[in-house]
């Protein structure tokens, strides 16, 4: 280990706000708890998008703005398109061909900067040949759970998906976990990572050339919650997984919800209502849900009867003028909830002690922020590794899935009011509601996961000169 304890690294997230936020969360905590001077490099829209760094961090944590590359077609991506929220589905190939144009930019600031680590997502697969050129160790930072993650990773050296991804991959490595995907989210999971398109390269494709090349996975977990599953990831790539905690708690400045009237008003309206009674209905910036979706989820909270307060983003559907709710739900609800059309402060909203479960897409950091508070976790899952974590909160008691039609993933109102009856006021979810209090112990610990944060400098500091060879 040098004399010199600072610690330089560049982050290089993926840009899409489950990833952005995560990796800007890890940057203000390894600033905050060890004093690591970080470079996070994205494009200006999404930076200008970020929370603020708090002023003690800003000489330490310098958010670096790279223009966004334009492709040679320019009707392939809308104009000031700069993440995933800002385009449909089917253009995301040509984000990604876009930030591969990043590749020159970044390779002049890391050979200038010569940092000790590239913390790296797993699309930007280019950075290994910058990585290798100048001699710098590479980490993997997955903002997914361990157990999504080592399923994945297992799944694509075991075989072909999507079937693989429906079988009990886990018991094929003697691991005694029956979690897998349904029909219907592998063959999406197919269409989204494991295919390549314009962008020459799948997402599956890129990771592996991630995964391959780093030294270390750091693993947005703990192993008070996900011991086993961390062992078997650790098992599975052969490499360290270090656990860098749930980064739920200290992991962006408090909104100023009081500037914003609309927020104001949702917050008055919670403080009117009594402790653990409301149902928080969100899901997330990038679950696009149909009108259809939208309608059977609208009608099953009112056959439930619940409280709720609803953060609906606006949807690529609609039109400013046109209410994307079915025709009288606001109207007769009025009295029971509140319906918030586009961005309000998540995190806050789940900490006001009225909010007692929620309605969420299953993502990682939705899942850690209700646990963080004790509330029980209903889950709807849209994409990715969202049904994956909904049965792995049902295997640790911790929250229950809306039931689907196993062949294409559709549900109805009446699935939606049984799963919230069930986890919100039903005795039989009684002893469900006692283990998702019991787990803020875990999730709200703060000195635990800055203990994390602590070890995972600890490791950048003690092992960045070691360079390897093979």
């Amino acid at each position: 280990m040098r004399k010199d304890d600072n610690v330089h690294v560049v982050m290089l997230p993926w840009a899409a706000f489950g990833h952005l936020i995560p990796f800007f969360n890890l940057a203000i905590a390894l600033a905050q708890v060890g004093g690591v001077h970080v470079s996070f490099i994205s494009t200006p829209t999404n930076i200008k998008r970020l929370p603020k760094v708090p002023p003690k961090l800003t000489h330490i944590v310098k958010l670096v703005e790279f223009p966004m590359p334009v492709l040679d077609d320019n009707t392939l991506l809308p104009e000031d398109a700069e993440a995933s929220v800002d385009v449909p589905p089917e253009k995301i190939q040509y984000l990604k061909a876009a930030y591969d144009l990043l590749q020159e930019p970044v390779k002049h600031f890391i050979a200038d900067e010569k940092p000790d680590w590239i913390i790296a997502d797993f699309a930007q697969h280019w950075v290994v040949d910058i990585a290798e050129s100048y001699e710098i160790p590479i980490i993997y930072y997955c903002i997914f759970g361990a157990a999504a993650t080592g399923f994945s990773i297992a799944a694509t050296l075991l075989g072909e998906a999507p079937d693989i991804l429906t079988s009990t991959v886990f018991q094929m490595l003697d691991f005694p976990s029956t979690l897998a995907y349904r029909k219907y989210e592998s063959l999406e999971l197919m269409s989204a990572c494991y295919v390549e398109d314009a962008s020459s390269a799948s997402f599956a494709q890129r990771g592996s050339e991630i995964l391959y090349a780093c030294r270390a996975i750091a693993i947005r977990s703990c192993k008070e919650f996900e011991d086993a599953y961390i062992d078997i990831l650790h098992k599975i790539v052969d490499k360290p997984v270090i656990p860098v905690g749930l980064l739920a708690i200290t992991s962006s400045p408090s909104t100023d919800v009081n500037g914003d009237p609309s927020s104001h008003n949702i917050f008055k309206w919670l403080d009117q209502q009594k402790p653990g009674s409301i149902l928080f209905v969100g899901f997330g910036s990038e679950c696009k849900p149909s009108k259809q979706q939208v309608d059977e989820i609208a009608y099953g909270i009112e056959l439930s009867g619940l409280p709720f307060v609803w953060i609906l983003q606006k949807p690529n559907w609609g039109s400013d003028e046109v209410d994307p709710l079915p025709e009288g739900f606001r109207q007769r609800t009025a009295e029971k909830g509140v319906v918030h059309i586009g961005w309000a402060p998540q995190k806050e909203i789940l900490a006001h002690p009225s909010i007692g479960g929620t309605l969420v897409q299953g993502g990682w950091g939705s899942v850690t922020e209700s646990l963080q508070h004790g509330h029980v976790v209903v889950v709807l899952a849209f994409v990715y590794d969202q049904g994956f974590n909904a049965r792995f909160l049902m295997e640790k008691g911790l929250g229950i899935e809306v039931e689907r039609n196993e062949e294409d993933g559709s549900f109805t109102r009446n699935e939606i009011e049984k799963a919230l009856t069930y986890a919100m006021v039903a005795e039989e979810g009684e002893e469900l509601r006692g283990r998702a209090k019991e787990a803020a112990a875990i999730f709200g610990d703060q000195k635990l996961h800055d203990s994390y944060v602590a070890s995972f400098v600890d490791y950048l500091k003690n092992n960045r000169e070691e360079i390897c060879t093979d």
